[in-house]
């Protein structure tokens, strides 16, 4: 279940789809640290960036198949906090 934002630095919560960027995969060789899918559910794996963190930073799938973000900018993954409240 989508939560917050994909990005561990932000702490923006998902509510709705017009928020953001949502990103399903469904190989289920694809996973993200701190998602969770549930036993039994199709290999399908959801995640969502908030439109700061849009702007801000890139998905990016390594040869393991696990998602990060990386900074546009090429300077690490941002530390500015939003999406309080």
């Amino acid at each position: 279940m989508l939560a917050k934002c994909i990005n561990p630095q932000c702490s923006a919560q998902f509510r709705y789809l017009h928020d953001g960027k949502l990103y399903c995969f469904e190989n289920g060789q694809i996973h993200a640290a701190g998602v969770r899918q549930e036993p039994g559910q199709p290999h399908l794996l959801c995640v969502w960036i908030c439109d700061v963190c849009s702007k801000l930073v890139e998905l990016v799938i390594d040869g393991n198949g696990e998602i990060s973000v990386r900074s546009r900018t090429g300077r690490g993954t941002t530390s500015r906090e939003h999406g309080k409240g």
